[in-house]
């Protein structure tokens, strides 16, 4: 099974769970093997998109989590540069603006954490 290799990587233990960076991989005792996406915060996480797996079955574990990170980051820095241009154009709220300043900040620093956890693995 494709999401065996992850889940040896990640842990090796029959049944559990292992979250890195807001990607959570969990064994259950049937044999299951499930990678959910907890990077935005709701009440239930969704299994992580196809795209991101086969990134993670790619790369292994903890390398391929990074990578997922960075391209999710990168979608999120594209989302808020589009909102904070639309702020600009029409409503000028200066808090929002604000806001939307310093959630950039945050996923720029989250980037920045794994492309450097990138780069120490692969030395």
């Amino acid at each position: 099974m494709y999401k065996e290799r992850a889940w040896q990587e990640a842990s090796g233990a029959l049944t559990g769970t292992v979250m890195l960076r807001g990607i959570k991989i969990t064994k259950y005792p049937d044999g299951v093997i499930t990678i959910y996406d907890c990077f935005n915060s709701s009440f239930l996480y969704p299994e992580l998109e196809a795209k991101y797996i086969k990134v993670i079955n790619s790369y292994g574990w903890f390398i391929g989590v990074n990578k997922v990170v960075v391209m999710k980051s990168n979608a999120s820095l594209n989302a808020i540069k589009e909102e904070i241009r639309k702020e600009l154009l029409n409503k000028h709220n200066i808090r929002r603006i604000k806001s939307l300043k310093e959630k950039r900040e945050e996923i720029i620093i989250l980037r920045r954490n794994a492309l450097n956890s990138i780069a120490k693995r692969t030395r």
